[in-house]
């Protein structure tokens, strides 16, 4: 019994030691040291330092160091807004000295404040652009519709029939006692209806958020600035004709599952039978078939109607605008004619608009610039009273 225990034991050994254990990869890791500094040698606090392709990372320190386990062949990216992200193959050293540069690309850009225009790099307050382009990717009716989702801080809540405008708020409610929409300057006359306005007309969207930026219109920018820049002519010797429209529908897409009649008749015996209520009497067997009222052939049995159906229709929804502009170096112009017509899902709700827009500008010399700038509109909205 002993011989046969130790020759179990020997056996048991022998494949222990045949087995193989896996090595952790982390193992192989080794420790980078490293530093980030600008371009003029200074230490960069809170660069992204993240191994590609893994979710390693760490930032750096006060002094612009940091210490990142990374493999000989990966790749380290650097990120930290404001500076162009930089890339480094891991290799065979173990320390890594790395200098970023200024993003400069969009620093350049003018940016419209109350003030006039001033360079992005000279802006301290809070001021986000659309341009014209963008606000034209979508076939939308007005400007409030178009800046829906592509500025941080700017809520618009669609409301009520076609020609409504929208809720706008920037950066919350500023007021529980008095309106709390923004101001909206259009070629720095500040107004107050946007529902004439032709998105196809607008060069670009400036929005102010903070009292700095909007400083100069007082009290009525409490709940910021919404300035708008219209079209003009390109100082390019040609003429250019422009053409946009489009046609489509609007329906409701989301309804209510309603009942029909045989499902309607399970339901009432569901709720009234279990409460010991007696059947109406239109809906017993003896009256279920007979005519609803005197003179028409239509039972209660045969009453299977969707109202939804009967109520909602399909909406047409059509736009368009011609525009003609040029100019030199001394006169540039604009025109353009816009028709908009919206149908709702509705009957009697509807919304047509009808605008008009010329500008001019001629420079007199080096110092004098004489303009004109003309906008006619002209909406009818139908609206349901009840």
């Amino acid at each position: 019994m002993q011989k046969s225990d130790q020759e179990g034991m020997m056996i048991k050994l022998r494949e222990m030691t045949n087995e193989r254990q896996s090595v952790p990869k982390d193992l192989f890791f080794k420790p980078v040291n490293g530093k980030v500094t600008n371009d003029k040698g200074e230490p960069l606090q809170g660069v992204s330092v993240v191994v590609k392709g893994t979710s390693r990372g760490t930032v750096t320190s006060t002094e612009g160091t940091f210490v990142i386990d990374a493999e000989p062949g990966e790749t380290l990216e650097f990120s930290m807004i404001g500076f162009s992200g930089v890339s480094v193959k891991v290799g065979s050293e173990s320390n890594v000295t790395v200098s970023m540069l200024p993003d400069i690309s969009n620093l350049g850009e003018l940016v419209v404040i109350g003030y006039g225009t001033q360079k992005r790099r000279s802006v301290t307050g809070a001021v986000s652009t659309v341009s014209g382009k963008t606000l034209n990717e979508l076939p939308v009716v007005s400007v409030q519709q178009a800046l829906q989702g592509r500025v941080a801080g700017l809520q618009v809540t669609n409301n009520g029939s076609p020609g409504t405008e929208p809720i706008v708020r920037i950066r919350g409610i500023s007021s529980i006692s008095f309106a709390s929409g923004p101001l909206y300057v259009i070629d720095g006359f500040p107004t107050g209806d946007m529902s004439t306005v032709d998105v196809r007309d607008i060069e670009s969207v400036d929005v102010l958020k903070d009292a700095s930026a909007a400083a100069i219109y007082g009290s009525r920018a409490t709940s910021g600035v919404i300035m708008i820049t219209t079209r003009k002519g390109r100082r390019d010797g040609k003429i250019q004709v422009t053409l946009d429209s489009y046609v489509g529908t609007q329906k409701s897409t989301k309804r209510l599952d309603l009942l029909n009649t045989n499902q309607y008749l399970q339901y009432e015996r569901a709720v009234n039978g279990a409460a010991g209520i007696a059947m109406p009497g239109r809906l017993e067997p003896a009256n279920f078939n007979l005519p609803i009222y005197s003179g028409t052939t239509q039972t209660y049995a045969q009453t299977n109607t969707d109202w939804q159906d009967a109520y909602f229709r399909e909406g047409l929804i059509t736009q368009h605008n011609i525009g003609l502009s040029g100019g030199n170096d001394v006169s540039r112009f604009y025109g353009s004619a816009g028709y908009l017509k919206q149908e709702g899902i509705a009957p009697g709700v509807d919304f047509q608009r009808y605008n008009f827009r010329l500008n001019s500008d001629h420079q007199l010399g080096s110092r004098f610039v004489f303009g004109e700038n003309l906008y006619i509109g002209y909406s009818d909205q139908g609206y349901d009273n009840n």
